[in-house]
């Protein structure tokens, strides 16, 4: 029902004029509408007309039918309810409004713009009359705002992903809730948009992918990022790393056109703040990032764990006051010409159990490839011109899949969850129970993008035949957890001390914490150095005892102590500390480069 349909029955003009007279009947009629519409909280000497809002004014005069003279405050305005975000704060009016053209809004008035200031509420006003409000008294719209109460309370949703049983897009919400508003914005250049119908996407994206399990496991990630929040996984990513013009950016774009226009990908030239509004931007949602060698080698293992941990931050306010720490949960891929490992290296930095767990590297290209990423070029003459293709068809069709894939989602939260739990069981007992921890880790990721895939294909959305998304998925796993390159724990442990060493010329020569010796030279370095500096992210016990196994710590005489007392201070005074023997470090050869 609306409310300018039922006023319309009042016998009254309604027409745009500053007054309007109303007899005392009209105006009861009036009074009961707007109570059935805004509830008992709307103030008695306001009314909200079709033509704008108004002030009330009794007029009781002698000899004269008493009667009522609104007077025009602005244009049509009504508030529908209280709001505040998902922690309870930052509380205000959800208003709806027309601007002087006659065209419809929706609106927030913080109530933070009524407290404190003098006059109280101008901000409110002036933020009004910025969007093409007509004002007519201010003192009045102010009033209006002040003792009007609602008791509708709504939630505002201002980030994508799910929030309830919903799934919200800018300007688009799957599903529907009535205790939330979402109001979700992002830049113009976000990317997200659709363009062209699903079956154009297929015939001209999709069907090219099969064939090419590299293509089919990108598109499926692009359909495995809303799934982590359902099936419980943590955040994480894919990097492909392999020589440059070998299609690693193709891969991206295809991935890219599931989810929008070729400007949803992004790159990783960004500082790590500008990664957290990018990151919030893509919550439940695949995060494209191009080019890994943009980023800082010495920061980029922290920027791993910040994106797959899902929060940035903690900042204060000029005025002290601790800010909402940005949250997020989603899948991102990658590319670069080198991998994790290699790319920290460059900066003298070692990756950690936990940063290459949360990026998994994969070879952009399989072995002897002769098409790059490609396995198939279908009936193109060269991987040149069949890569020149996507970037063609990327650009013209793009959006739909995700935004179907969504659809269904939505409709079947749970059953998808237990499906997927049995596909990963399913998965598990296919690779065997011999994986270590961190593959297994890995396999719970790898596994999710080849169930995306498969409900995809399910659903009708790639094209593809059933199991194609299984089998990229497996390939790919059997290829990072095969891959002669990475280092076992013991090779990263052996890289981190060396590392340690020669990263800082004055440390080798300090006359505090080395000395000659007959056995060679001797580094001293006390337990907590050892913990935070020599084999950080590492279990510190395991270490130990490997160390003494290479020979490169020399163990304490006592049973069961690796430490050795040395004085290490100007007092004189004995602490234990690590012997390492630099010689079994570096090599025999180490004394003659000193």
């Amino acid at each position: 029902m609306n409310t300018n349909t039922s006023l319309t029955t009042v016998k009254t003009d309604l027409s745009n004029k500053n007054y309007i007279t109303v007899t005392e009947e009209d105006f009861t009629k009036i009074s009961s509408i707007q109570e059935t519409f805004f509830g008992l909280g709307m103030p008695k000497y306001f009314a909200i007309l079709p033509s704008g809002l108004y002030r009330v004014h009794h007029i009781k005069k002698p000899d004269l039918q008493p009667f009522y003279s609104l007077e025009r405050v602005s244009g049509y305005l009504c508030i529908t309810a209280n709001i505040h975000d998902v922690d309870y704060n930052n509380w205000g009016f959800l208003v709806k409004y027309t601007d002087i053209s006659g065209q419809g809004h929706e609106t927030i008035i913080r109530k933070d713009s009524f407290v404190g200031k003098v006059p109280t509420g101008q901000d409110c006003v002036t933020f009004l009359a910025k969007r093409g409000l007509h004002i007519r008294n201010e003192s009045s719209l102010m009033a209006f705002f002040k003792d009007f109460s609602t008791i509708t309370t709504k939630t505002e949703i201002t980030q994508t992903g799910w929030y309830n049983n919903c799934f919200a897009l800018p300007g688009m919400t799957i599903g529907h809730d009535d205790t939330a508003y979402f109001n979700i914005k992002t830049k113009s250049s976000s990317g997200y948009a659709s363009s062209g119908k699903l079956q154009t996407w297929q015939e001209t994206i999709g069907k090219y992918c099969e064939g090419n399990k590299r293509l089919i496991f990108a598109v499926s990630c692009a359909f495995a990022a809303p799934l982590l929040k359902l099936c419980g996984l943590e955040g994480g990513g894919f990097h492909f790393y392999g020589q440059s013009s070998c299609g690693k950016t193709t891969l991206l774009r295809v991935a890219t056109s599931v989810c929008g226009s070729p400007d949803y990908m992004q790159n990783w030239r960004a500082t790590s703040n500008g990664l957290e509004s990018v990151a919030e931007n893509h919550n439940d949602l695949l995060l494209v990032l191009d080019e890994i060698g943009q980023a800082d080698p010495s920061a980029i293992g922290d920027t791993i764990y910040m994106l797959a941990n899902g929060f940035g931050k903690i900042r204060s306010s000029s005025k002290g006051v601790p800010k909402s720490i940005k949250k997020w949960l989603n899948l991102f891929l990658s590319t670069g010409e080198l991998d994790l490992e290699s790319h920290m290296r460059t900066a003298h930095k070692t990756t950690k159990n936990g940063q290459e767990v949360r990026c998994l590297s994969i070879p952009a290209t399989s072995e002897n490839s002769k098409y790059g990423i490609f396995d198939n070029i279908h009936d193109f003459t060269n991987s040149a011109d069949f890569a020149e293709y996507f970037i063609s068809k990327t650009k013209k069709h793009y959006g739909s899949p995700l935004l179907i894939f969504l659809h269904f989602l939505v409709e079947h939260p749970i059953k998808t969850q237990h499906e997927f739990d049995k596909y990963l069981t399913e998965q598990k007992v296919y690779f065997g129970h011999n994986l270590s921890g961190l593959a297994n880790r890995a396999l719970n990721r790898f596994a999710l993008v080849g169930f995306a895939g498969e409900k995809a294909t399910e659903w009708g959305i790639t094209g593809w035949k059933k199991g194609s998304a299984t089998d990229a998925f497996r390939r790919l796993f059997n290829e990072w957890n095969n891959n002669p390159e990475r280092m076992s724990d013991l090779d990263k442990l052996k890289q981190q001390v060396r590392l340690f060493f020669e990263k800082d010329p004055a440390y080798k020569i300090s006359p505090y914490f080395s000395e000659w010796s007959l056995q060679g030279r001797e580094q001293w370095v006390t337990p907590e150095r050892f913990k935070t500096d020599v084999i950080h992210g590492l279990n510190p016990s395991w270490a130990v005892k490997e160390l003494i196994k290479l020979g490169w710590i020399k163990p304490g005489n006592a049973k069961d102590r690796y430490t050795q007392k040395r004085r290490i201070d100007k007092d004189g005074i004995y602490h234990g500390v690590y012997v390492f023997d630099i010689t079994r470090v570096f090599g025999d050869d180490f004394l003659d480069t000193q």
